[in-house]
């Protein structure tokens, strides 16, 4: 009997696989060579360093290799298709640095041990998505913002706005 389900077209495929976690998605490459492409087109990301208790000393090489395997998979997708969703679940996450997105929308963001932020050469299509994005980072203490953009219907520059202070720390706008 054939394999019905690789008969379907890839954008069906990419949906199904949305839903899985990103991890999964990447290991249903070694299905078949139909197979094999489809998971740099999925547009939903979700990685799960949360739950892990780690020694921190003892596993330093377990983390890095998360945070590497992250990047690879961020970097092999299809750049012509966009990510639509993006889950990082990592209950310690203090530090973020964004570089070179174009932030259509963020529905939440909940970082609540991050200490730092910085974004660079990052375009929020509305400033609300900027006020969601820190908002959701109740304990910042370091907040570096350069060369951002907002959407035409909102001044181009960041520097055109102002910020609260942080509670503990700094901000730099560059």
């Amino acid at each position: 009997m054939a394999d019905r389900i690789s008969m379907l077209p890839a954008c069906v495929l990419c949906h199904i696989l949305s839903f899985l976690p990103t991890k999964q998605v990447v290991s249903t490459s070694v299905l078949s060579k139909t197979w094999n492409p489809l998971w740099r087109s999925v547009s939903t990301l979700h990685f799960d360093f949360q739950g892990r208790m780690y020694n921190c000393d003892l596993d330093k090489e377990k983390y890095s290799r998360f945070v590497q395997w992250v990047n690879e998979v961020i970097l092999s997708r299809d750049l012509h298709q966009p990510i639509q969703t993006f889950c990082l679940r990592h209950r310690t996450l203090i530090v973020l640095k964004l570089n070179g997105l174009v932030l259509k929308s963020i529905s939440s963001a909940g970082l609540p041990s991050l200490k730092i932020l910085h974004l660079e050469e990052v375009c929020f299509l509305e400033s609300k998505y900027l006020a969601e994005l820190l908002s959701g980072c109740p304990v910042l203490e370091d907040l570096v913002a350069k060369d951002m953009e907002f959407d035409n219907s909102y001044p181009r520059s960041l520097t055109d706005r102002k910020f609260k202070s942080l509670p503990k720390g700094m901000l730099r706008v560059m």
